[in-house]
């Protein structure tokens, strides 16, 4: 009896035991911390290259194919098809310099992107007889008085600078993910233009040539909030990534010109006729959103100097930084873009929203 004593009690010895070593190494094995690191005084000096493309609502002609092929002439059926620029890939560049202060953990960081891009677009009027025959002409003026158009051409512009200027609080989690946390201000200046050209030859009138170009202008500044992360890879090639918004008040200013020649114009003494849509600036609110994602590769040398490259892909979306006062209807009977002017009934705004994505690189250096 006393010997089934004695193990009873080894046997609850021992388990009491371990239960006592697995929560011990469960304590090791959790060592999860959440902290604010004690970083050293530096500053960090970026350079790099973007390549971006704007993104937004590019259209600047309309072509129509007014006859069916599979049926007798002169029944009419058409169809439309808006033509736009597709904007490519276009070089900028961007700097960012950053200053920690010493064991605070809080750093100041400044940003600036830059991107300035010019894309053409073109394409071919059929102007041989029915069915064949095509026509072509900006949105406000593709019926039958736009047929003689027999040539079309866009070019979309656009001029991009955005400054971000922040202050970042560092924090851990556990060893491998580093984040920052910032807020701060932003400035935007944004400018976009879209051209189009049309030409031709009228049969009772000549030749003729319009064009007409619209320009939105945004500057504006605001308020910006976000966080980026870092997570240790292998190798020293570490995943970083970034989310912020920003919420711009500023100055939008919308203008459409007009360019017209021809033989109405010629025979009143006018060689070039110039018109214009004006409006004056107004305040517009303009909400925006930052992302990257990207691979960054860091290699410390002498006295604590860190050398890093990254490269990744980023995108940037501005909400209806885009207005434009366009041409809607035109007087009836004024012969439309064929005698080289605009005689304008109605007018509509346009909102757009304006992005940018792409690819960029970007090299660093830490003292």
């Amino acid at each position: 009896m006393l010997k089934k004593k004695v193990v009873s009690f080894a046997i609850c010895n021992l388990l009491i035991t371990s239960i006592s070593h697995a929560g011990a190494m469960g304590d090791v094995n959790n060592n999860f911390a959440v902290y604010v690191p004690n970083l050293p005084a530096s500053s960090e000096f970026t350079a790099g290259a973007v390549f971006l493309r704007p993104g937004g609502s590019n259209d600047y002609a309309v072509l129509v194919s007014p006859f069916t092929p599979d049926v007798t002439t002169p029944i009419l059926s058409p169809d439309w098809e808006p033509k736009g620029i597709d904007a490519d890939f276009s070089p900028g560049f961007t700097l960012n310099y950053r200053y920690v202060f010493a064991n605070s953990g809080t750093d100041f960081n400044l940003y600036w992107t830059h991107l300035h891009t010019s894309d053409d677009s073109t394409f071919p009027v059929n102007r041989n007889p029915p069915p064949e025959q095509q026509m072509t002409g900006p949105f406000w003026n593709v019926g039958p008085d736009a047929g003689p158009v027999s040539s079309a051409a866009g070019q979309l512009k656009n001029k991009y600078d955005v400054l971000n200027a922040e202050v970042g609080k560092h924090l851990n989690f556990g060893p491998n993910l580093k984040s920052r946390f910032f807020a701060g201000v932003s400035g935007l200046w944004l400018e976009q233009e879209i051209i189009a050209n049309f030409g031709g030859t009228d049969p009772i009138l000549g030749p003729f040539r319009f064009g007409i170009s619209t320009k939105s202008t945004y500057n504006a500044a605001g308020m910006r909030l976000g966080m980026e992360g870092e997570y240790d890879g292998w190798h020293n090639i570490n995943v970083v990534g970034l989310l912020a918004g920003n919420l711009f008040i500023g100055s939008q200013q919308p203008s459409t010109n007009s360019t017209g020649s021809g033989s109405v114009l010629a025979a009143a003494g006018i060689p070039v006729n110039y018109q214009s849509i004006s409006h004056k600036s107004f305040v517009q609110v303009v909400p925006a959103l930052d992302a990257k994602l990207g691979l960054k590769y860091s290699r410390q040398f002498a006295n604590d100097k860190l050398f890093a490259i990254e490269g990744g892909y980023m995108a940037s979306i501005y909400v209806n930084a885009i207005q434009n006062y366009v041409p809607s209807t035109y007087v009836p009977g004024s012969l439309g873009i064929v005698s080289g002017a605009m005689f304008l009934q109605s007018l509509v705004k346009t909102t757009d929203s304006f992005s940018v994505d792409g690819p960029y690189v970007t090299a660093s250096l830490k003292i």
